[in-house]
């Protein structure tokens, strides 16, 4: 950028040079007689300076136009906002998110403890990795106070009952594989982790759907469903859960031909934020009775509601594929 300056500037002296050496050049001397023009002897004839003057300022706003501008506009950052932080690159964007965490009640604590039984764990490096994950982008200045490991939609209802009880936070825990800081938790809480919720409750091989818990992975599933000539075709990355996938509204390199996971979804079942468990829809292809909660629930980040079970579409394993 130093270097592409000091030629501009170069090349915009330049033309300024010659503007002033080509006005000096041809301006007649204020004490020489003017021209006149053998056709029209009233009029005096322009000095040549006169029909240089438009190439030499052409050549002068040119310069001007390669001039690189550093005021930043009205949409641009301020410069309290971006100060330490160079655009590029994943260092970068590792932008702090703030919160306010208070002090978990023993009360709360005990009732987990009585839910989760020994599926809960206090472990400051186990808050940390889940606090802290490695993948995202955004970095939180908190972790979250306890994990719990529910391992079924009654847990997870009853846990969310208690922390709506008493007004703590909460956050869905899948495969912890998204950049977005989905899973951080600015103001502690409780993290719900649903990685032992991995059961394939249904397989429908008729009707081509499956219905899953949200803590099993797409990989493991695919490989359960090789047997029956079916797949399930979203491939976002490896270790994503389910679960996450459709709270990310997540895609992959085979959405072009199969959709993204709101394609791809029939029907889900969430925990709400007082513990109240809804199914959005039922099984059925074609349906129009009231909202489309599925839709609604797809890619709500955890902010309406745990999710529970899931009901996916499947596709058939194509007898042929080529790789380009």
């Amino acid at each position: 950028m130093s270097s592409s300056w000091f030629w501009f500037s170069r090349f915009r002296s330049s033309s300024k040079h010659l503007l002033n050496r080509t006005l000096h050049t041809f301006t007649p001397h204020k004490n020489a007689p003017a021209t006149t023009n053998v056709f029209n002897s009233h009029r005096t004839t322009k000095p040549w300076s006169s029909s240089m003057l438009p190439l030499a300022l052409a050549v002068s706003a040119g310069a001007l136009a390669l001039q690189p501008h550093f005021d930043p506009s009205l949409c641009d950052a301020s410069d309290a906002d971006i100060r330490g932080v160079s655009i590029g690159g994943k260092g970068s964007t590792q932008y702090v998110v703030k919160g306010s965490q208070k002090e978990l009640p023993q009360e709360l604590l005990e009732e987990l403890k009585t839910i989760c039984q020994d599926n809960i764990s206090l472990d400051y490096d186990e808050r940390y990795i889940h606090g802290k994950p490695q993948h995202s982008f955004h970095k939180a200045v908190n972790i979250p106070d306890v994990i719990v490991y529910p391992r079924s939609e009654e847990e997870v209802s009853k846990i969310v009952k208690s922390c709506n009880s008493y007004k703590i936070p909460i956050v869905p825990y899948g495969g912890a594989t998204s950049i977005e800081g989905h899973t951080l938790s600015p103001n502690g809480g409780v993290c719900i982790d649903m990685s032992l919720m991995k059961r394939v409750k249904a397989l429908h091989v008729d009707d081509m759907d499956v219905v899953v818990e949200p803590g099993i992975g797409w990989m493991e599933l695919n490989e359960y469903l090789e047997p029956y000539g079916l797949f399930f075709p979203l491939d976002p990355g490896p270790g994503a859960s389910i679960g996450g996938m459709c709270a990310t509204r997540c895609s992959g390199s085979l959405a072009v031909r199969y959709g993204t996971m709101r394609d791809n979804v029939i029907s889900l079942k969430v925990v709400l934020a007082n513990g109240d468990i809804v199914k959005t829809a039922s099984r059925a292809r074609k349906s129009a009775a009231g909202y489309d909660l599925t839709r609604l629930m797809i890619g709500s980040e955890g902010t309406l509601g745990v999710i529970t079970e899931v009901t996916l579409r499947l596709q058939k394993i194509p007898q042929y594929s080529v790789v380009h």
